[in-house]
């Protein structure tokens, strides 16, 4: 089926309540559907897409991000609750926020967070949006500098997610740029021990969830962990190191294999992992994500 992939990641976020990532892949997936030429199912989807069905967010999103994005962010939010006033004195309040950085960094979560906080309805727009006023339009799109002239000019909060830097005019005073980095550490650290539904992760267990997953987005993180808490929930068992640590590896490459016997693929992902940092993955690291005996575990490495 075309589209499965998409539509399996959509459906998976929106049913794990991150409606508004949802949202914003449905608006990409509708864009290609209109690119290609499938007008009919393109349209229906927009419509669903309508603001009406996007309410304001009420909660605001937890935020793992640097705290210098989250203090541009609250600067941008305060200049709109204040832009009556400001504007009065001749000041320059940005309405335009540029979001730019790598799939997967929080970029959605983020406009999330500034919709909440400025407790506005979002719709989901392209270049050629064009909504009434108390509603945040949100585009996914790589805009020119005349088209961010265009949007700064209006009377409406946009934000705007890309990849890559937009070209945001040097006269225009009313578009910002906010740049995030994948998740650092700590970052990482934070979401992890909050998603994971793992009561209490140890030091050193989460050195080797960090090791998994170096480098890795926040949409990695989150589907490997909604893996982890699928198994557990189809076993009736809490949520477990091994389950999560087990559940990265396809997403860092390291598929199961679908010929030979449990152990044989146990010690072809150990084997892997121990090449990959011997220092991290030593045998007991090894024993614990695979929840096998240290013993056990050596033996298989050498055999």
């Amino acid at each position: 089926m075309k589209y499965s992939s998409e539509i399996t990641e959509i459906l998976s976020l929106a049913l794990s309540g991150h409606t508004g990532e949802a949202a914003t892949k449905l608006n990409l997936l509708i864009s290609s559907m209109e690119y290609e030429g499938d007008t009919k199912t393109a349209k229906k989807l927009r419509k669903a897409l309508s603001p009406k069905n996007r309410p304001a967010v009420a909660k605001p999103p937890k935020l793992y991000l640097a705290s210098s994005a989250i203090d541009d962010a609250d600067r941008f939010i305060k200049g709109i609750r204040m832009h009556d006033i400001l504007e009065a004195d001749g000041i320059e309040i940005p309405t335009v926020l540029s979001i730019w950085g790598p799939s997967g960094c929080g970029k959605t979560s983020l406009a999330e967070y500034i919709a909440a906080a400025l407790s506005l309805p979002i719709a989901e727009g392209d270049s050629s949006s064009e909504p009434s006023e108390g509603l945040l339009l949100h585009i996914c799109a790589e805009l020119d500098a005349a088209k961010i002239r265009e949007l700064a000019s209006k009377d409406l909060v946009t934000i705007i997610e890309s990849i890559g830097p937009l070209p945001i005019p040097d006269d225009c005073g009313t578009a910002m740029s906010i740049h995030l980095d994948l998740p650092g550490d700590e970052e990482r650290k934070a979401y992890i021990s909050d998603i994971s539904g793992i009561d209490n992760i140890s030091h050193s267990g989460m050195k080797i969830l960090l090791e998994l997953f170096k480098d890795a987005s926040f949409r990695t993180i989150r589907q490997a962990a909604m893996d982890a808490r699928r198994t557990a929930a189809f076993e009736s068992v809490p949520v477990t190191f091994p389950m999560l640590a087990q559940a990265a590896l396809p997403y860092i490459g390291i598929e199961d294999s679908r010929d030979g016997k449990a152990n044989d693929a146990i010690r072809r992902k150990a084997r892997i992992l121990r090449e990959r940092n011997p220092r991290v993955f030593s045998v007991q690291a090894l024993a614990d994500i695979f929840g096998k005996p240290k013993a056990t575990m050596h033996y298989m490495l050498t055999n």
